[in-house]
């Protein structure tokens, strides 16, 4: 059947349409679940061609086609969302393998430090006069014996600038 979008209440989703058979002046609900897909909106004055027929008792408007109105053009927006998203992904994984791989080339899995006794400690003779006492600095010794016993025997300390052995070249064991 044919007929005419006579009032649209667009926020609603729903409106009437009126047949145009001139025996019937009724008006028919309409809803928008009903119009065929990938066109716009209906709008008064529109015209439809439908099917009648009935819910609960009353008739309704099936399977309506709006007439004379061209289908949208389908930009497919879930797909260019979509390829954007696949991007995103792409580079985000290809950047965090790039990270993995130079993290695995520069700092390769933990393995404890094996253990060579030609490092082990040497014990320290008893007859040397030093021990220990948290001097870190060249000022804080008073000769180049003791400093020599700080850097071989001592930890944290910061009397070999240049890291040739030679402790406090400058202030006492260095080569005049």
């Amino acid at each position: 059947m044919e007929g005419q979008v006579v009032r649209w209440i667009d926020n609603k989703g729903f409106g009437f349409i009126r047949g145009n058979d001139p025996d019937n002046d009724n008006e028919v609900f309409a809803h928008i679940s009903q119009f065929k897909k990938g066109y716009r909106r209906p709008r008064v004055g529109d015209e439809v061609v439908f099917l009648i027929g009935y819910e609960d008792g009353k008739k309704v408007a099936n399977t309506i086609s709006l007439i004379n109105v061209k289908p949208l053009k389908v930009t497919n927006a879930t797909a260019v969302r979509l390829s954007k998203v696949i991007t995103l992904f792409f580079i985000f994984t290809l950047f965090f393998l790039y990270l993995f791989f130079i993290t695995w080339e520069v700092t390769p899995f933990y393995s404890p430090p094996s253990y060579d006794e030609s490092e082990a400690p040497i014990r320290v003779r008893q007859n040397t006069g030093f021990r220990c006492e948290g001097k870190t600095r060249c000022t804080q010794m008073n000769s180049c014996d003791e400093a020599k016993f700080y850097l071989r025997y001592c930890p944290n300390v910061k009397i070999d600038g240049d890291d040739d052995g030679t402790p406090c070249e400058r202030q006492f064991c260095g080569a005049w």
